[in-house]
């Protein structure tokens, strides 16, 4: 239902003028991660914030970066291929975000990749994808 109802409106805002839009896409994809899998993220979410973490506007690429941790911590199905895949993506973005002329996105960036490293290090077991 999410998939087909809830991000493709989130989606929309992410291309908005207005960084007050880009901005809530990023927040909700943060209040939604609990509720979906690693697939959506994978599918879905991933291009959406690859390209909003190289946004012209800080607080959007930092806030991109916090937003990184909890959609590798939260989504169901931690174990999986796509979780795989997408901590692999999100870790290379992290690592390039370090780079960024901004400092809040230096530091943020770090903060979420040492949080994904401690995760992988304790086994990154959250729940199983659902059936």
């Amino acid at each position: 239902w999410a998939k087909e109802t809830i991000i493709p409106k989130i989606l929309a805002t992410s291309n908005h003028p207005n960084y007050l839009y880009r901005m809530t896409t990023v927040f909700a994809f943060k209040a939604i991660a609990s509720s979906i899998n690693s697939q959506v993220v994978e599918e879905l979410l991933l291009p959406c914030l690859e390209s909003l973490a190289h946004d012209r506007i800080p607080n959007i690429r930092f806030n991109v970066a916090k937003c990184v941790w909890e959609l590798v911590e939260k989504p169901k199905g931690s174990q999986s291929d796509a979780a795989v895949r997408v901590k692999q993506v999100f870790k290379g973005l992290l690592q390039e975000m370090q780079n960024d002329s901004d400092h809040d996105v230096q530091y943020f960036s770090r903060e979420s990749l040492a949080k994904i490293e401690a995760f992988e290090h304790e086994g990154g077991a959250m729940t199983e994808e659902p059936a």
